[in-house]
């Protein structure tokens, strides 16, 4: 997490970025567990860091941070509770997490909104933004928020995530005119032959065609290889 918040802020060091989302191709593959880890080790060296659990169909910050339920980013965004009586204030008190709140019938508009807009840019006038979202092939929601953000972190699974799934990801953040800043390789075996790759099928959307969430997996948190694009 160290080097990853290093290659970020080495990555264009006369505008680094300030609003980044954290997405992944498929469900599973720890993007949240990786949003999660970087934001607190960016609040670790003292910079303010604001961690949105933005993924409004299937959210998992609050989980990852014991988060009682109830209002968040959902909330803010229908201007029913404002950013400050959302956030819940962790750690050495420069990290602020909030909540994805109520689930909404509409997530893509409500995420692609003006208002989430201003929201992301007010916030970055003071903090890093670390947003948490879907993943990029099932659903348009992380394209939307990156094109708001100064670009996106793609994390992917050794032995699941193929060339082609990969392709399709960044295809899609390309057409809604938002950059990759990186990828992130997750659950890197540590040693021996594990570093084969293993057929990999995707079945199903990320909802059934019934409108039902598939059953939500474990968010690990294994090691990881970092490769960020420079400029």
């Amino acid at each position: 997490m160290r080097e990853l918040r290093t290659n970020l802020v080495y990555m264009d060091v006369d505008n680094p970025p300030r609003i980044i989302v954290v997405t992944s191709p498929l469900p599973g593959d720890g993007k949240s567990t990786i949003s999660s880890n970087l934001a607190v080790t960016l609040a670790s060296s003292g910079q303010p860091v604001v961690l949105i659990d933005g993924d409004l169909r299937r959210p998992m910050i609050g989980t990852v941070f014991g988060l009682p339920k109830g209002a968040g980013i959902s909330d803010v965004l229908a201007g029913c509770a404002t950013i400050a009586e959302v956030a819940q204030r962790f750690g050495n008190g420069q990290l602020l997490v909030v909540a994805a709140g109520k689930v909404p019938p509409n997530p893509s508009e409500v995420l692609g909104s003006a208002r989430m807009r201003e929201l992301l840019k007010s916030i970055a006038r003071e903090a890093i933004v670390i947003v948490d979202a879907p993943p990029l092939v099932p659903v348009t929601d992380a394209a939307v928020l990156a094109h708001s953000a100064d670009g996106a972190i793609i994390v992917g699974t050794v032995g699941k995530t193929t060339y082609e799934v990969l392709g399709k990801a960044i295809g899609n953040l390309e057409r809604a005119g938002a950059r990759a800043l990186g990828l992130v390789l997750n659950k890197v075996p540590r040693r021996g032959s594990g570093a084969a790759y293993y057929g990999y099928q995707y079945h199903g959307d990320y909802y059934r065609n019934d409108g039902q969430e598939l059953p939500t997996g474990t968010v690990r948190g294994d090691n990881a290889n970092i490769y960020a694009k420079s400029k």
